[in-house]
């Protein structure tokens, strides 16, 4: 029992963390997204979120 509380604690205390970011983001793409989704051409939109994912990935290649 006192394993399960050892793996347990620390994994929610990393959760909770990660929540507030997360949370943010949402809330603040959810209400200017759409917005932004009308008034950008399409093509740039794609070309945009296709880099943010290249970006990520490489960031979390090199940080991990």
């Amino acid at each position: 029992m006192l394993l399960v509380a050892a793996d347990v604690l620390p994994a929610v205390l990393f959760v909770w963390s990660a929540v507030w970011p997360l949370d943010i983001g949402a809330l603040i793409g959810g209400l200017i997204g759409p917005t932004v989704a009308r008034r950008v051409p399409h093509w740039v939109l794609r070309i945009s979120i296709a880099s943010c994912g290249v970006v990520l990935a490489v960031w979390l290649l090199f940080t991990l």
